[in-house]
């Protein structure tokens, strides 16, 4: 097997909603930046990693610099990187963003011979706002209500979940000590009756309100416990619903760690994330081409 040429200069496609054969979702889309490393002859098909960038659900993008720098990690190990954009607030208000991802994974699901991936190896992956909704694409199912896309029988589902520094309970950003403008934005002005209550909407569109169903996939939690952005208890609980059900799930949490844990801080805590990241794929069985070292 040919060594990862981690210098390659990877492929890219940019794919739109209306490349999406019998979608009727108003608005919707899918927009991606692809990475495809190179493996050798004859690979197996390449496990995916969908990846999905933070910034409140009001900003950021699929090539900014909390995601590229993982996205290249990623492919040079090997693995096919998929990092999604989605639509963004206040222009687009809950649950779009949940929608527009959860449309990804069916796309791309759609799409696995043309991208040369596995459809039964996609991982949801994410930081903050990407945090939260890849852990929704992992808890939710098709009669939740965010499935809005028909592509045949293509499911969202997902083989395992890395959130990093995820919101899980939204609702509790609306109001007390927790408000975030942000969270504010994202959920929309109240509306009168009969409207459906605010703090109801909020909790539908939280992982924390799925996290008691059984069967979920593994899921790795990473959160620094000084994170002054999104609550670390939140990633605690939610560590500790899914454990209850008996689901697998890993919480890691990054001693003095900070909200942008991704991009910031010290140099050891960047190797202690892609540390028990390795070890989680492998343990997954996630890598079928290449198999690069857990410690780094």
């Amino acid at each position: 097997m040919a060594p990862i040429n981690i210098s390659l200069m990877i492929e890219y496609f940019r794919q739109c909603h209306a490349d999406l054969p019998g979608d009727n979702v108003d608005g919707g889309y899918v927009s991606f930046d692809f990475y495809l490393p190179e493996v050798g002859e004859n690979p197996k098909p390449l496990t995916l990693v969908v990846l999905i960038h933070g910034g409140g659900w009001c900003t950021g993008s699929s090539d900014g610099l909390g995601t590229s720098p993982w996205a290249l990690e990623m492919s040079a190990e090997g693995l096919a990187v998929a990092s999604i954009n989605y639509r963004l607030a206040p222009k687009f208000i809950a649950p779009a963003a949940i929608q527009d991802a959860k449309l990804a994974i069916s796309f791309l699901r759609s799409r696995h011979e043309r991208f040369k991936i596995d459809p039964d190896r996609i991982v949801a992956f994410g930081h903050s706002a990407g945090g939260h909704l890849a852990s929704m694409i992992g808890v939710t199912r098709k009669g939740d209500g965010f499935d809005t896309c028909s592509l045949g029988e293509e499911s969202s589902q997902v083989t395992a979940v890395v959130d990093i520094s995820g919101i899980t309970d939204v609702a509790a950003l609306l109001a007390g000590p927790t408000r975030r403008d942000w969270a504010e934005t994202w959920i929309g002005p109240p509306i009168p009756p009969p409207a459906p209550d605010r703090k109801e909407f909020a909790l539908k569109c939280s992982p924390i309100t799925y996290a008691d169903r059984t069967g979920l996939p593994p899921f790795l939690i990473i959160h620094g416990n000084k994170d002054e952005a999104v609550p670390y208890d939140q990633s605690v609980q939610f560590h500790r619903k899914l454990s209850d059900a008996g689901n697998d799930a890993t919480l890691v949490t990054i001693e003095g760690g900070m909200h942008r844990i991704n991009i910031r801080g010290p140099v050891d805590w960047q190797r202690q994330i892609r540390k028990v990241r390795r070890e989680f794929f492998h343990r997954l069985g996630l890598y079928q081409n290449v198999q690069p070292p857990i410690e780094s």
